[in-house]
Protein backbone atom coordinates (compact mmCIF):
# COMPACT_ATOMS: atom_id res chain seq x y z
CA UNK A 1 0.00 0.00 0.00
CA UNK A 2 1.28 3.74 -0.78
CA UNK A 3 0.59 6.60 1.05
CA UNK A 4 -2.42 8.95 0.55
CA UNK A 5 0.28 11.77 -0.49
CA UNK A 6 1.58 9.40 -2.73
CA UNK A 7 -1.61 8.06 -4.17
CA UNK A 8 -2.60 11.57 -5.21
CA UNK A 9 0.24 12.55 -7.41
CA UNK A 10 -0.11 9.39 -8.82
CA UNK A 11 -3.97 9.80 -9.65
CA UNK A 12 -3.39 13.50 -10.67
CA UNK A 13 -0.47 12.99 -12.66
CA UNK A 14 -1.35 9.67 -14.32
CA UNK A 15 -5.02 10.72 -15.58
CA UNK A 16 -5.64 14.42 -15.18
CA UNK A 17 -2.01 15.82 -15.99
CA UNK A 18 -0.49 13.48 -18.00
CA UNK A 19 -3.14 11.86 -19.87
CA UNK A 20 -6.03 13.80 -19.69
CA UNK A 21 -7.78 11.81 -22.73
CA UNK A 22 -8.35 8.67 -19.92
CA UNK A 23 -11.12 11.21 -18.81
CA UNK A 24 -11.79 13.71 -21.26
CA UNK A 25 -12.83 11.35 -24.58
CA UNK A 26 -12.77 14.07 -26.91
CA UNK A 27 -9.05 14.36 -26.43
CA UNK A 28 -6.10 11.93 -27.72
CA UNK A 29 -4.00 13.04 -25.48
CA UNK A 30 -1.44 16.15 -25.06
CA UNK A 31 1.74 18.11 -25.44
CA UNK A 32 3.54 20.12 -23.15
CA UNK A 33 4.76 23.31 -25.01
CA UNK A 34 6.70 25.25 -21.88
CA UNK A 35 7.72 24.12 -18.52
CA UNK A 36 9.38 26.44 -15.65
CA UNK A 37 10.33 25.83 -12.01
CA UNK A 38 8.43 28.50 -10.19
CA UNK A 39 10.21 30.89 -7.46
CA UNK A 40 7.44 33.29 -7.56
CA UNK A 41 4.65 32.84 -4.95
CA UNK A 42 1.54 30.48 -5.77
CA UNK A 43 -0.64 33.22 -5.20
CA UNK A 44 1.28 35.81 -7.93
CA UNK A 45 1.67 32.82 -10.14
CA UNK A 46 -1.94 31.61 -10.03
CA UNK A 47 -2.67 35.65 -10.49
CA UNK A 48 -0.22 35.76 -13.62
CA UNK A 49 -2.17 32.32 -15.10
CA UNK A 50 -5.61 34.21 -14.79
CA UNK A 51 -4.24 37.55 -16.25
CA UNK A 52 -1.77 36.75 -19.00
CA UNK A 53 -2.21 34.95 -22.41
CA UNK A 54 0.76 32.33 -23.43
CA UNK A 55 3.01 35.33 -24.57
CA UNK A 56 2.40 37.50 -21.78
CA UNK A 57 3.39 34.78 -18.99
CA UNK A 58 6.86 33.73 -21.25
CA UNK A 59 7.40 37.37 -20.49
CA UNK A 60 6.32 37.27 -16.81
CA UNK A 61 8.61 34.42 -16.44
CA UNK A 62 11.47 35.30 -17.99
CA UNK A 63 13.38 35.11 -14.88
CA UNK A 64 12.69 31.33 -14.07
CA UNK A 65 14.39 28.22 -15.08
CA UNK A 66 12.70 26.69 -18.06
CA UNK A 67 12.77 22.75 -18.35
CA UNK A 68 13.44 20.96 -21.57
CA UNK A 69 13.65 17.11 -22.20
CA UNK A 70 11.69 15.77 -19.55
CA UNK A 71 8.74 13.24 -18.56
CA UNK A 72 5.66 14.65 -16.57
CA UNK A 73 6.18 12.17 -14.07
CA UNK A 74 9.81 13.54 -13.76
CA UNK A 75 8.03 17.01 -11.72
CA UNK A 76 7.02 15.21 -8.65
CA UNK A 77 10.86 15.10 -7.92
CA UNK A 78 10.94 18.85 -8.08
CA UNK A 79 10.80 20.42 -4.51
CA UNK A 80 9.61 23.71 -6.40
CA UNK A 81 6.32 24.98 -7.77
CA UNK A 82 6.59 24.11 -11.96
CA UNK A 83 3.99 25.65 -14.21
CA UNK A 84 3.45 23.98 -17.36
CA UNK A 85 1.39 24.54 -21.00
CA UNK A 86 -0.67 21.95 -22.35
CA UNK A 87 -1.29 21.79 -26.21
CA UNK A 88 -4.60 19.36 -25.47
CA UNK A 89 -4.46 17.23 -28.52
CA UNK A 90 -8.19 16.79 -30.21
CA UNK A 91 -9.92 13.55 -31.62
CA UNK A 92 -9.95 14.07 -35.92
CA UNK A 93 -13.71 13.35 -35.53
CA UNK A 94 -13.89 16.85 -33.07
CA UNK A 95 -12.15 18.43 -35.63
CA UNK A 96 -15.18 19.92 -37.41
CA UNK A 97 -16.99 20.61 -33.82
CA UNK A 98 -13.73 22.58 -32.89
CA UNK A 99 -13.49 24.69 -36.49
CA UNK A 100 -16.92 26.32 -35.77
CA UNK A 101 -15.82 28.14 -33.17
CA UNK A 102 -13.85 31.55 -32.85
CA UNK A 103 -10.46 29.37 -32.28
CA UNK A 104 -7.92 27.36 -33.85
CA UNK A 105 -8.71 24.00 -33.31
CA UNK A 106 -4.46 23.81 -32.52
CA UNK A 107 -4.53 25.90 -29.91
CA UNK A 108 -6.53 24.42 -27.34
CA UNK A 109 -4.57 25.12 -24.58
CA UNK A 110 -4.16 25.55 -20.46
CA UNK A 111 -1.84 26.39 -18.10
CA UNK A 112 -0.93 23.45 -14.89
CA UNK A 113 0.62 24.93 -12.32
CA UNK A 114 1.90 21.95 -9.74
CA UNK A 115 2.75 22.59 -5.88
CA UNK A 116 4.24 19.55 -5.14
CA UNK A 117 4.69 20.46 -1.48
CA UNK A 118 1.24 21.30 -0.25
CA UNK A 119 -0.29 19.14 -2.71
CA UNK A 120 -2.32 20.84 -5.20
CA UNK A 121 -2.84 21.73 -8.77
CA UNK A 122 -4.36 24.52 -9.91
CA UNK A 123 -6.28 24.11 -13.70
CA UNK A 124 -6.42 27.53 -15.91
CA UNK A 125 -7.81 26.82 -19.56
CA UNK A 126 -6.74 29.37 -22.03
CA UNK A 127 -7.81 28.98 -25.45
CA UNK A 128 -9.81 26.20 -26.42
CA UNK A 129 -13.93 25.55 -27.33
CA UNK A 130 -16.28 24.89 -23.80
CA UNK A 131 -17.64 21.83 -25.78
CA UNK A 132 -14.07 20.24 -25.64
CA UNK A 133 -12.86 21.15 -22.47
CA UNK A 134 -14.29 23.26 -19.13
CA UNK A 135 -13.77 26.70 -19.31
CA UNK A 136 -13.86 26.84 -15.51
CA UNK A 137 -9.76 26.97 -13.55
CA UNK A 138 -9.95 25.42 -10.56
CA UNK A 139 -7.87 24.08 -8.15
CA UNK A 140 -7.52 19.86 -6.77
CA UNK A 141 -6.09 19.33 -3.75
CA UNK A 142 -5.38 16.52 -0.62
CA UNK A 143 -7.28 18.14 2.39
CA UNK A 144 -6.41 17.18 6.02
CA UNK A 145 -8.81 14.12 5.85
CA UNK A 146 -6.38 12.72 2.67
CA UNK A 147 -9.14 13.32 0.61
CA UNK A 148 -9.35 15.36 -2.81
CA UNK A 149 -11.20 18.97 -2.97
CA UNK A 150 -12.07 20.60 -6.19
CA UNK A 151 -12.38 24.39 -5.92
CA UNK A 152 -13.05 26.88 -8.02
CA UNK A 153 -11.30 30.14 -8.77
CA UNK A 154 -11.30 33.55 -9.86
CA UNK A 155 -15.17 33.55 -9.44
CA UNK A 156 -15.82 31.00 -11.86
CA UNK A 157 -19.14 28.96 -11.56
CA UNK A 158 -18.59 25.05 -10.64
CA UNK A 159 -18.91 22.76 -13.79
CA UNK A 160 -20.86 19.84 -13.90
CA UNK A 161 -18.46 17.41 -16.03
CA UNK A 162 -15.70 18.34 -13.84
CA UNK A 163 -18.05 17.52 -10.58
CA UNK A 164 -19.47 14.46 -11.64
CA UNK A 165 -16.85 12.94 -14.12
CA UNK A 166 -13.16 13.76 -13.02
CA UNK A 167 -13.12 14.26 -8.96
CA UNK A 168 -15.29 10.73 -8.81
CA UNK A 169 -12.65 9.27 -11.12
CA UNK A 170 -9.68 10.84 -9.50
CA UNK A 171 -10.79 9.69 -6.12
CA UNK A 172 -11.53 6.24 -7.42
CA UNK A 173 -7.77 6.26 -8.92
CA UNK A 174 -6.30 7.17 -5.84
CA UNK A 175 -7.93 4.54 -3.34
CA UNK A 176 -6.88 1.91 -6.17
CA UNK A 177 -3.56 2.99 -5.74
CA UNK A 178 -3.81 3.13 -1.69
CA UNK A 179 -4.95 -0.28 -2.42
CA UNK A 180 -2.09 -1.31 -4.37
CA UNK A 181 -4.03 -2.34 -7.51
CA UNK A 182 -2.13 -0.12 -10.17
CA UNK A 183 -4.08 0.60 -13.23
CA UNK A 184 -1.84 1.44 -16.13
CA UNK A 185 -2.68 3.24 -19.32
CA UNK A 186 -2.14 2.84 -23.33
CA UNK A 187 0.87 4.29 -24.59
CA UNK A 188 2.63 3.52 -21.71
CA UNK A 189 5.83 3.41 -23.77
CA UNK A 190 6.06 5.87 -26.59
CA UNK A 191 5.18 9.71 -27.05
CA UNK A 192 1.67 10.22 -26.77
CA UNK A 193 1.63 13.31 -28.77
CA UNK A 194 3.59 11.90 -31.39
CA UNK A 195 1.39 8.94 -31.83
CA UNK A 196 -1.75 11.15 -31.53
CA UNK A 197 -0.23 13.15 -34.62
CA UNK A 198 0.67 10.31 -36.79
CA UNK A 199 -2.51 8.88 -35.64
CA UNK A 200 -4.76 11.39 -37.43
CA UNK A 201 -2.45 12.15 -40.38
CA UNK A 202 -2.68 8.28 -41.20
CA UNK A 203 -6.32 8.30 -40.32
CA UNK A 204 -6.97 11.60 -42.99
CA UNK A 205 -4.59 9.79 -45.82
CA UNK A 206 -5.94 6.39 -45.76
CA UNK A 207 -9.29 6.89 -43.74
CA UNK A 208 -12.07 7.54 -46.21
CA UNK A 209 -9.82 5.39 -48.99
CA UNK A 210 -10.12 2.14 -47.45
CA UNK A 211 -13.46 2.21 -45.78
CA UNK A 212 -14.75 2.52 -49.48
CA UNK A 213 -12.35 -0.24 -50.65
CA UNK A 214 -13.48 -2.46 -47.75
CA UNK A 215 -17.18 -2.22 -48.71
CA UNK A 216 -16.63 -3.07 -52.01
CA UNK A 217 -14.15 -6.47 -51.53
CA UNK A 218 -14.53 -7.70 -47.86
CA UNK A 219 -17.74 -8.29 -45.29
CA UNK A 220 -16.32 -8.06 -42.18
CA UNK A 221 -16.62 -3.93 -40.17
CA UNK A 222 -14.43 -1.41 -42.21
CA UNK A 223 -14.96 0.92 -39.22
CA UNK A 224 -13.49 -1.70 -37.00
CA UNK A 225 -10.37 -3.00 -39.64
CA UNK A 226 -9.51 -0.14 -41.10
CA UNK A 227 -8.85 1.98 -38.25
CA UNK A 228 -7.64 -0.64 -35.59
CA UNK A 229 -5.16 -1.36 -38.62
CA UNK A 230 -4.39 1.97 -39.23
CA UNK A 231 -3.80 2.16 -35.38
CA UNK A 232 -1.30 -0.70 -35.35
CA UNK A 233 0.86 1.10 -37.82
CA UNK A 234 0.94 4.34 -36.08
CA UNK A 235 2.10 2.66 -32.67
CA UNK A 236 4.87 0.85 -34.98
CA UNK A 237 5.84 4.17 -36.83
CA UNK A 238 6.12 6.38 -33.88
CA UNK A 239 8.09 2.98 -32.06
CA UNK A 240 10.36 2.42 -34.34
CA UNK A 241 10.83 6.46 -34.91
CA UNK A 242 11.69 6.55 -31.56
CA UNK A 243 14.29 3.71 -31.49
CA UNK A 244 16.16 5.08 -34.41
CA UNK A 245 16.53 7.88 -32.61
CA UNK A 246 17.68 6.43 -29.70
CA UNK A 247 20.03 4.42 -31.58
CA UNK A 248 21.32 7.22 -34.02
CA UNK A 249 20.09 5.47 -37.03
CA UNK A 250 17.74 6.75 -40.16
CA UNK A 251 17.29 3.86 -42.30
CA UNK A 252 13.91 2.86 -41.92
CA UNK A 253 12.90 -0.08 -40.49
CA UNK A 254 12.20 -3.39 -42.16
CA UNK A 255 9.65 -6.22 -41.25
CA UNK A 256 7.73 -9.49 -41.97
CA UNK A 257 3.92 -10.03 -40.82
CA UNK A 258 3.55 -13.26 -39.98
CA UNK A 259 -0.16 -14.52 -40.49
CA UNK A 260 -1.11 -11.06 -42.18
CA UNK A 261 -4.30 -11.87 -42.54
CA UNK A 262 -6.13 -9.22 -45.10
CA UNK A 263 -2.71 -7.43 -45.63
CA UNK A 264 -3.89 -3.93 -44.53
CA UNK A 265 -1.25 -3.77 -41.78
CA UNK A 266 1.47 -4.49 -44.30
CA UNK A 267 -0.36 -2.14 -46.96
CA UNK A 268 -0.29 0.52 -44.39
CA UNK A 269 3.36 0.27 -43.11
CA UNK A 270 4.64 0.04 -47.00
CA UNK A 271 3.05 2.87 -47.97
CA UNK A 272 4.81 4.77 -45.38
CA UNK A 273 8.31 3.67 -46.40
CA UNK A 274 9.05 0.50 -44.57
CA UNK A 275 9.50 -2.40 -46.75
CA UNK A 276 8.14 -5.48 -45.78
CA UNK A 277 6.68 -8.95 -46.38
CA UNK A 278 3.27 -10.16 -45.66
CA UNK A 279 2.78 -13.74 -45.16
CA UNK A 280 -0.69 -15.76 -45.04
CA UNK A 281 -1.82 -19.43 -45.55
CA UNK A 282 -4.76 -18.04 -47.50
CA UNK A 283 -4.98 -15.33 -50.13
CA UNK A 284 -7.50 -12.66 -49.70
CA UNK A 285 -9.65 -11.10 -52.01
CA UNK A 286 -8.39 -7.76 -51.53
CA UNK A 287 -4.73 -8.43 -51.95
CA UNK A 288 -5.29 -7.83 -55.57
CA UNK A 289 -6.85 -4.35 -55.36
CA UNK A 290 -3.72 -2.87 -52.89
CA UNK A 291 -0.48 -1.68 -55.04
CA UNK A 292 2.18 -4.16 -56.82
CA UNK A 293 4.44 -3.02 -54.18
CA UNK A 294 2.68 -4.10 -51.63
CA UNK A 295 4.61 -7.72 -50.89
CA UNK A 296 1.69 -10.07 -50.25
CA UNK A 297 2.46 -14.30 -50.25
CA UNK A 298 0.42 -16.96 -49.76
CA UNK A 299 2.12 -19.75 -48.19
CA UNK A 300 1.20 -22.55 -45.39
CA UNK A 301 4.21 -21.20 -42.74
CA UNK A 302 5.41 -24.55 -40.69
CA UNK A 303 7.76 -23.14 -37.75
CA UNK A 304 11.00 -24.99 -37.68
CA UNK A 305 15.00 -24.12 -37.34
CA UNK A 306 15.45 -22.39 -40.16
CA UNK A 307 15.75 -18.76 -40.25
CA UNK A 308 13.51 -18.27 -43.43
CA UNK A 309 15.74 -15.39 -44.91
CA UNK A 310 14.42 -13.54 -42.13
CA UNK A 311 17.74 -12.21 -40.76
CA UNK A 312 17.84 -9.43 -43.34
CA UNK A 313 14.64 -8.18 -41.19
CA UNK A 314 14.65 -5.78 -38.34
CA UNK A 315 11.14 -6.87 -37.04
CA UNK A 316 8.71 -9.99 -37.17
CA UNK A 317 4.95 -8.93 -36.65
CA UNK A 318 2.23 -11.09 -35.13
CA UNK A 319 -0.58 -9.55 -35.29
CA UNK A 320 -3.10 -12.06 -34.32
CA UNK A 321 -1.08 -14.66 -35.63
CA UNK A 322 -3.06 -17.01 -33.53
CA UNK A 323 -1.30 -20.24 -33.87
CA UNK A 324 2.09 -18.83 -34.88
CA UNK A 325 1.67 -16.35 -32.11
CA UNK A 326 3.97 -18.30 -29.32
CA UNK A 327 6.77 -19.14 -32.41
CA UNK A 328 7.37 -15.17 -33.59
CA UNK A 329 9.58 -14.62 -31.02
CA UNK A 330 11.24 -18.15 -31.49
CA UNK A 331 11.58 -17.60 -34.85
CA UNK A 332 12.83 -13.32 -34.36
CA UNK A 333 15.73 -14.82 -31.89
CA UNK A 334 16.91 -17.31 -34.17
CA UNK A 335 17.44 -15.29 -37.17
CA UNK A 336 19.87 -13.02 -35.45
CA UNK A 337 20.44 -11.16 -32.58
CA UNK A 338 19.59 -8.00 -33.92
CA UNK A 339 15.98 -9.01 -35.32
CA UNK A 340 12.99 -7.80 -33.13
CA UNK A 341 9.55 -9.00 -32.08
CA UNK A 342 6.17 -7.70 -31.52
CA UNK A 343 3.59 -9.59 -30.44
CA UNK A 344 -0.51 -8.63 -30.21
CA UNK A 345 -2.14 -12.03 -29.49
CA UNK A 346 -5.71 -12.63 -30.12
CA UNK A 347 -7.05 -16.23 -29.37
CA UNK A 348 -4.58 -18.12 -26.89
CA UNK A 349 -2.02 -21.38 -28.86
CA UNK A 350 0.57 -23.27 -27.30
CA UNK A 351 3.72 -24.64 -29.78
CA UNK A 352 1.89 -27.06 -30.76
CA UNK A 353 -1.15 -25.51 -32.25
CA UNK A 354 -3.49 -26.05 -29.91
CA UNK A 355 -5.33 -23.90 -27.49
CA UNK A 356 -3.43 -22.61 -24.59
CA UNK A 357 -4.84 -24.30 -21.40
CA UNK A 358 -4.79 -21.67 -18.57
CA UNK A 359 -2.48 -22.78 -15.72
CA UNK A 360 -3.56 -19.93 -12.68
CA UNK A 361 -7.65 -19.80 -11.93
CA UNK A 362 -7.50 -16.51 -10.45
CA UNK A 363 -6.27 -15.14 -13.54
CA UNK A 364 -8.41 -14.79 -16.66
CA UNK A 365 -7.45 -17.11 -19.89
CA UNK A 366 -6.25 -13.64 -21.27
CA UNK A 367 -3.87 -12.56 -18.60
CA UNK A 368 -2.87 -16.14 -17.63
CA UNK A 369 -1.84 -16.39 -21.58
CA UNK A 370 -0.25 -12.77 -21.89
CA UNK A 371 1.80 -13.97 -18.77
CA UNK A 372 3.29 -17.07 -20.72
CA UNK A 373 4.31 -15.08 -23.19
CA UNK A 374 6.32 -12.95 -21.60
CA UNK A 375 7.72 -16.10 -20.00
CA UNK A 376 8.44 -17.70 -23.18
CA UNK A 377 9.93 -14.12 -24.36
CA UNK A 378 12.48 -14.35 -21.66
CA UNK A 379 13.37 -18.14 -22.00
CA UNK A 380 14.57 -17.17 -25.59
CA UNK A 381 16.47 -14.01 -24.41
CA UNK A 382 14.25 -11.43 -24.65
CA UNK A 383 13.66 -8.56 -22.49
CA UNK A 384 9.83 -8.18 -23.56
CA UNK A 385 7.74 -5.24 -22.31
CA UNK A 386 4.20 -4.86 -22.68
CA UNK A 387 1.63 -2.09 -23.27
CA UNK A 388 -1.75 -1.16 -24.16
CA UNK A 389 -2.94 -0.14 -27.48
CA UNK A 390 -5.48 2.26 -28.29
CA UNK A 391 -7.84 -0.04 -31.05
CA UNK A 392 -11.20 -1.26 -30.71
CA UNK A 393 -10.85 -3.81 -29.45
CA UNK A 394 -10.61 -6.12 -26.06
CA UNK A 395 -7.78 -7.61 -26.81
CA UNK A 396 -5.09 -4.91 -27.16
CA UNK A 397 -2.19 -5.84 -25.14
CA UNK A 398 0.78 -5.73 -26.78
CA UNK A 399 3.91 -7.28 -26.16
CA UNK A 400 7.57 -5.91 -27.56
CA UNK A 401 11.33 -7.62 -27.85
CA UNK A 402 13.82 -5.18 -28.82
CA UNK A 403 16.11 -5.81 -25.86
CA UNK A 404 18.30 -9.50 -25.68
CA UNK A 405 18.93 -10.57 -21.65
CA UNK A 406 22.36 -11.92 -23.72
CA UNK A 407 25.58 -10.68 -24.97
CA UNK A 408 25.92 -11.42 -28.80
CA UNK A 409 28.63 -13.70 -28.50
CA UNK A 410 26.62 -15.75 -26.41
CA UNK A 411 23.86 -16.50 -29.47
CA UNK A 412 25.32 -19.93 -30.45
CA UNK A 413 24.64 -21.04 -27.08
CA UNK A 414 21.55 -19.54 -26.97
CA UNK A 415 19.86 -20.98 -30.38
CA UNK A 416 20.97 -24.57 -28.25
CA UNK A 417 19.34 -23.48 -25.44
CA UNK A 418 16.00 -22.44 -27.43
CA UNK A 419 15.60 -25.59 -29.40
CA UNK A 420 15.90 -27.33 -25.27
CA UNK A 421 13.06 -25.08 -24.57
CA UNK A 422 10.89 -25.53 -27.64
CA UNK A 423 11.83 -29.58 -27.33
CA UNK A 424 10.21 -29.78 -23.37
CA UNK A 425 7.13 -28.09 -25.10
CA UNK A 426 6.39 -30.37 -28.05
CA UNK A 427 8.53 -33.63 -29.11
CA UNK A 428 9.69 -32.02 -32.52
CA UNK A 429 8.15 -29.94 -34.77
CA UNK A 430 5.99 -32.58 -36.65
CA UNK A 431 3.90 -31.84 -33.33
CA UNK A 432 3.31 -28.74 -34.42
CA UNK A 433 -0.49 -28.75 -36.88
CA UNK A 434 -0.83 -25.71 -38.47
CA UNK A 435 -4.50 -24.62 -39.66
CA UNK A 436 -5.68 -26.21 -42.81
CA UNK A 437 -5.75 -23.71 -45.52
CA UNK A 438 -9.50 -24.46 -46.45
CA UNK A 439 -11.38 -23.13 -43.57
CA UNK A 440 -14.39 -25.39 -42.03
CA UNK A 441 -17.32 -22.84 -42.28
CA UNK A 442 -18.96 -23.63 -38.29
CA UNK A 443 -21.43 -20.45 -38.18
CA UNK A 444 -24.74 -22.98 -38.30
CA UNK A 445 -24.68 -22.00 -42.11
CA UNK A 446 -23.68 -25.65 -43.38
CA UNK A 447 -25.54 -27.84 -40.72
CA UNK A 448 -28.49 -30.31 -42.08
CA UNK A 449 -30.92 -28.11 -43.32
CA UNK A 450 -33.67 -30.52 -41.17
CA UNK A 451 -31.67 -30.62 -37.66
CA UNK A 452 -31.81 -26.25 -38.44
CA UNK A 453 -35.62 -26.77 -39.16
CA UNK A 454 -36.23 -28.98 -35.98
CA UNK A 455 -34.16 -26.17 -33.51
CA UNK A 456 -36.47 -23.41 -34.66
CA UNK A 457 -40.03 -25.44 -34.69
CA UNK A 458 -38.76 -26.43 -30.85
CA UNK A 459 -38.15 -22.56 -30.00
CA UNK A 460 -41.05 -21.29 -31.62
CA UNK A 461 -43.01 -23.64 -29.93
CA UNK A 462 -41.86 -23.04 -26.50
CA UNK A 463 -42.71 -19.32 -27.20
CA UNK A 464 -46.31 -20.16 -29.07
CA UNK A 465 -46.98 -21.83 -26.01
CA UNK A 466 -46.56 -19.08 -23.49
CA UNK A 467 -43.12 -19.45 -22.38
CA UNK A 468 -42.01 -15.60 -21.85
CA UNK A 469 -38.85 -16.62 -19.95
CA UNK A 470 -37.44 -18.59 -22.45
CA UNK A 471 -33.30 -17.95 -22.10
CA UNK A 472 -30.37 -19.21 -24.30
CA UNK A 473 -28.90 -21.37 -21.14
CA UNK A 474 -32.55 -23.59 -21.35
CA UNK A 475 -32.38 -24.31 -25.16
CA UNK A 476 -29.81 -26.94 -24.63
CA UNK A 477 -32.76 -29.41 -22.33
CA UNK A 478 -35.14 -28.73 -25.59
CA UNK A 479 -33.03 -30.69 -27.79
CA UNK A 480 -32.26 -34.29 -28.78
CA UNK A 481 -28.45 -35.54 -28.37
CA UNK A 482 -28.48 -35.58 -32.12
CA UNK A 483 -29.19 -31.62 -32.31
CA UNK A 484 -26.76 -31.32 -29.24
CA UNK A 485 -24.06 -33.01 -31.25
CA UNK A 486 -24.49 -31.45 -34.83
CA UNK A 487 -24.77 -27.66 -32.47
CA UNK A 488 -21.46 -28.27 -30.38
CA UNK A 489 -19.60 -28.25 -33.41
CA UNK A 490 -20.78 -25.01 -34.57
CA UNK A 491 -19.05 -21.89 -33.35
CA UNK A 492 -21.49 -19.69 -31.49
CA UNK A 493 -23.79 -22.58 -31.09
CA UNK A 494 -27.11 -21.90 -30.22
CA UNK A 495 -26.72 -18.26 -30.49
CA UNK A 496 -25.43 -18.03 -33.93
CA UNK A 497 -28.75 -20.21 -35.19
CA UNK A 498 -30.73 -17.83 -33.65
CA UNK A 499 -28.55 -14.68 -34.85
CA UNK A 500 -28.86 -16.20 -38.09
CA UNK A 501 -32.55 -16.16 -37.65
CA UNK A 502 -33.03 -12.93 -36.33
CA UNK A 503 -35.77 -12.61 -39.09
CA UNK A 504 -37.71 -14.82 -36.76
CA UNK A 505 -36.19 -14.67 -33.27
CA UNK A 506 -34.81 -11.44 -31.78
CA UNK A 507 -33.03 -12.07 -28.62
CA UNK A 508 -32.52 -8.90 -25.52
CA UNK A 509 -30.67 -9.49 -22.02
CA UNK A 510 -30.30 -13.43 -23.03
CA UNK A 511 -34.44 -13.73 -23.15
CA UNK A 512 -35.48 -14.98 -26.79
CA UNK A 513 -38.97 -13.94 -28.49
CA UNK A 514 -40.34 -13.59 -31.63
CA UNK A 515 -39.34 -10.60 -33.75
CA UNK A 516 -41.63 -7.40 -34.85
CA UNK A 517 -41.92 -7.74 -38.42
CA UNK A 518 -41.27 -4.18 -39.76
CA UNK A 519 -42.00 -2.53 -43.04
CA UNK A 520 -39.28 -2.46 -46.33
CA UNK A 521 -38.99 1.52 -46.23
CA UNK A 522 -37.93 1.38 -42.15
CA UNK A 523 -35.48 -1.75 -42.75
CA UNK A 524 -34.01 -1.53 -46.17
CA UNK A 525 -33.81 1.60 -49.00
CA UNK A 526 -35.53 0.41 -52.13
CA UNK A 527 -33.52 2.75 -54.00
CA UNK A 528 -30.40 1.10 -53.47
CA UNK A 529 -29.07 -0.92 -55.99
CA UNK A 530 -27.81 -3.44 -53.60
CA UNK A 531 -31.46 -5.25 -52.62
CA UNK A 532 -30.54 -8.74 -53.60
CA UNK A 533 -31.82 -10.48 -50.82
CA UNK A 534 -35.37 -8.45 -50.81
CA UNK A 535 -37.99 -11.50 -51.26
CA UNK A 536 -35.68 -13.73 -51.18
CA UNK A 537 -37.01 -15.64 -48.24
CA UNK A 538 -40.05 -17.32 -47.09
CA UNK A 539 -41.84 -14.88 -44.80
CA UNK A 540 -41.89 -17.62 -41.02
CA UNK A 541 -44.96 -15.22 -40.16
CA UNK A 542 -47.17 -15.63 -42.78
CA UNK A 543 -46.74 -19.54 -43.15
CA UNK A 544 -46.09 -20.53 -39.75
CA UNK A 545 -47.46 -18.44 -36.96
CA UNK A 546 -50.92 -18.79 -35.96
CA UNK A 547 -51.65 -15.21 -36.03
CA UNK A 548 -49.84 -15.06 -39.45
CA UNK A 549 -47.77 -11.89 -40.91
CA UNK A 550 -49.48 -8.38 -39.30
CA UNK A 551 -47.89 -6.65 -42.90
CA UNK A 552 -49.69 -7.31 -46.08
CA UNK A 553 -47.19 -9.29 -49.03
CA UNK A 554 -46.32 -5.62 -49.97
CA UNK A 555 -45.21 -4.47 -47.24
CA UNK A 556 -43.24 -7.43 -46.01
CA UNK A 557 -39.98 -7.90 -47.24
CA UNK A 558 -40.51 -11.63 -47.31
CA UNK A 559 -42.34 -13.82 -49.75
CA UNK A 560 -46.15 -14.13 -48.64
Amino acid sequence: MTDPISSFWSSLFYVYIERPNLINKRLMGCHVLNCWQINHSFETICDLMHKCSLNGLKAALKQCQQLCDFQLSQIRCLESQTLIVRHLLIKQSLKTLSSDCDTNDSEVIDFVLIDIQNARVVFVPKVGDSRLIPQSSHQFSLNGSQEIDLTYLFGNEANVWLNEKVLPKLCQWMRQELEGNQTKGSLQLIGVDHYCLTYNRLKRKYGQQLVELWNKYETTDPLKFVFEDIAIASYLIVLWEQQNEARDKKCKQTFVDIGCGNGLLVYLLTNEGYKGLGIDLRRRNIWDKYDPKVDLVERVFTPSDDTFGFEHYDWLIGNHSDELTPWIPYIAANASHAMNAFLLPCCPFDFNGSKYQRTCSALSQYSCYMQYLQTVCRELGFEPKVDKLRIPSTKRICIICDERNYDKSLQSMMKTKRKEFVNEKLKDFNEYKPREKVEVVRNCTRLPKDIIQSIVTIIANELLNGNANLTLGSIPRLLSADMLSHMKSQCGGIQTLLRNHKHIFNVSDGIIGFTEPKPIDETIDTTDANTKHLKSKQCWFFHSHPNGCPLSATQCRYIH
